[in-house]
C-alpha cells in the first residue's frame, strides 16, 4: 500500500497521508480536496455520458466511432488527473504525470482527426499514409515528454493537491506548440467548413464547432504563461477549473450541435453505402424536406442526384408521397406502400411501391425520411398489355388517387388539353368507361 489517509482534528479539516517510508506527513485540506476531485469527476462523467450518448446514436458511423474515442480520452484524461492530485509522493506524481502527458498527445489527435472527418477533408482522410503518420504525432511528442526530456522539473504540493513545477526549455515550448498547434488546425478547419457551407443548418453547425473548438484552444494557452511554466504552479485551483471550464465547453458544445442542428445524427458517408450494398430494393434517404442526401446503386439515378432535388419530383405521383411524408410527421398511420409511376433509367423504367420510414434524432425528433422503393409487377403487366405509356400509367396512378384533370395538368406540369388526352387515351387503350373501373384494375393487379 502506498500510504495510509486518515483525519486530524486541527483549525482546518485536513487529509494526512503517510509516505512509503512510513514518515513524512503532509496536510491537505480535505475541503479543497474535495472540490477540485469532484469537479474532475464529474467532467469524467459528462465526457463518458456524451462518449457512450454519440456512439449509440450511430455505431456504423466512423464520424462517431472517432468522437466516442476523443470523449472517451477526456474521461481518462480527467481520472488520471485525480490519481496525480491525491498521489502519495513525487515518484508517484511522476507516474501519473507521464500518463497524463501522453493522454495530452492522444486527445489533441484525436481532436483533428474528429475534425477532419467532420468538416469533409477527403483527400487527407482518404490516404493511409497521412493517417497512419497523424496516429504517430503522440508518440513522437509524448514519449520524448515522459521520458529523457520531461517538460517538468519537479512537483509541489499545495493546499489543493500536487502540482507541477515547469521547465522553460526549448523542447517545452515544442511540446506545448503541438498541443496549441493541434487545437489551432482543428478551428482551422472548422472555420473552413464554415465559410464554404451552404445549407443554413451547417452554417449552425459550424459556428457551433468553430466555437468550441477556441474553447479547447483557450485551454492549452495558459501553457505558454512564463508565470506559470517558470516555477511551481498558483497554489489556487484556478488553472484547473479553468482547463475544465474549456474541456467542458468543447464537449459541451458539440453536444449542443448534436441536439439543436442535428450533428452526427444523420451522416450519408460510406458506412451508408456499406450498410445498404447488399439491398436489392432501391433506396432513398432524403432529410425532412424530402431533399435526396443518399441513395444505393439500385436506386436507378442516373448519377449523383443534383443539389435540390426532392424524392417528390423522382416519384410520380409525387404529391401522393408527400402526403403521406406529412401524415408521418403528424404521427398519424400511413396507408403503405404508395404505387408510383417508372423511374429511373438504370432500372428498365419499372413501377414500383414505395414504402416510406421515418428517422429519428437521439432526442425523438424526426429529421428524414427512408423510400425503400419495391419493383410492382403488377403495373408492369398492366402498362404490357395495354401498352400504356409511362406519362398514362402515371396519370392513371393520379386518376386512381381522385385527381381531376386540372390537377393532374399541375401535378405532371402539362397543359390541361394535353391531360384531357392522356385521359381519353387510357380509356380508350384500357376499354374502361370512368375512374372506379380504372381503381378496380389497378388494385386487382398491385
Amino acid at each position: 500500500m502506498a500510504g495510509e489517509s486518515g483525519w486530524k482534528e486541527d483549525a482546518v479539516c485536513c487529509i494526512i497521508i503517510i509516505d512509503t517510508a512510513g514518515h513524512g506527513w503532509y496536510y491537505i485540506p480535505a475541503k479543497a480536496m474535495n472540490i477540485i476531485v469532484t469537479a474532475y469527476l464529474i467532467t469524467a462523467f459528462i465526457c463518458l455520458e456524451s462518449a457512450v450518448s454519440i456512439y449509440r446514436m450511430n455505431p456504423q458511423s466512423r464520424l462517431n466511432r472517432i468522437y466516442t474515442l476523443l470523449a472517451a480520452s477526456f474521461t481518462v484524461y480527467s481520472a488520471v488527473m485525480i490519481q496525480f492530485l491525491i498521489s502519495s509522493d513525487e515518484s508517484a506524481c511522476m507516474v501519473w504525470y507521464r500518463v497524463f502527458a501522453f493522454m495530452a498527445c492522444l486527445f489533441t489527435m484525436l481532436g483533428v482527426r474528429y475534425f477532419l472527418e467532420l468538416t469533409g477533408a477527403v483527400s487527407i482522410t482518404g490516404n493511409r499514409s497521412v493517417i497512419a503518420s497523424l496516429y504517430l504525432l503522440p508518440c513522437v511528442f509524448a514519449l520524448p515528454a515522459m521520458s529523457f526530456a520531461p517538460v517538468v522539473s519537479g512537483f509541489t504540493r499545495t493546499t489543493w493537491g500536487w502540482e507541477i513545477i515547469m521547465k522553460d526549455s526549448v523542447w517545452a515550448k515544442c511540446f506545448f506548440s503541438y498541443l496549441l498547434g493541434c487545437y489551432g488546425v482543428c478551428v482551422a478547419l472548422a472555420i473552413r467548413w464554415r465559410l464554404v457551407a451552404e445549407k443554413d443548418h451547417i452554417k449552425k453547425q459550424a459556428t457551433v464547432i468553430v466555437l468550441s473548438g477556441l474553447a479547447g484552444a483557450a485551454g492549452m494557452l495558459h501553457l505558454f504563461f512564463s508565470s506559470l511554466h517558470s516555477g511551481a504552479l498558483n497554489s489556487d485551483a484556478g488553472i484547473h477549473f479553468y482547463n475544465l471550464f474549456c474541456l467542458l465547453t468543447f464537449v459541451l458544445g458539440i453536444r449542443f450541435a448534436i441536439i439543436r442542428y442535428r450533428l452526427m445524427t444523420l451522416v450519408p458517408a460510406n458506412p451508408a453505402v456499406e450498410l445498404f450494398a447488399g439491398m436489392h430494393d432501391a433506396i432513398f434517404v432524403t432529410d425532412a424536406t424530402g431533399e435526396i442526401v443518399f441513395t444505393n446503386d439500385n436506386a436507378g439515378c442516373s448519377g449523383k442526384p443534383g443539389p435540390g432535388s426532392t424524392i417528390y419530383d423522382f416519384f410520380s405521383p409525387g404529391e401522393t408521397l408527400k402526403n403521406q411524408a406529412e401524415e408521418l410527421i403528424a404521427g398519424r398511420p400511413l396507408l403503405q406502400p404508395v404505387s408510383v409511376a417508372p423511374y429511373g433509367q438504370s432500372r428498365g423504367n419499372t413501377a414500383a411501391d414505395v414504402f416510406l420510414h421515418g428517422i429519428k434524432n437521439e432526442i425523438g425528433e424526426l429529421i428524414g425520411f427512408m423510400f425503400i422503393a419495391r419493383e410492382n409487377r403488377g403495373l408492369g403487366d398492366i402498362q404490357e398489355r395495354f401498352q400504356l405509356t409511362n406519362r398514362e400509367l402515371e396519370i392513371a396512378l393520379l386518376l386512381n388517387d381522385g385527381l381531376s384533370a386540372r390537377e393532374i395538368s399541375a401535378e405532371c406540369d402539362i397543359a390541361l388539353p394535353t391531360a384531357k388526352t392522356h385521359i381519353h387515351n387510357i380509356y380508350r387503350k384500357t376499354g374502361l368507361r370512368n375512374r372506379v373501373e380504372i381503381s378496380n384494375l389497378l388494385n386487382k393487379n398491385t
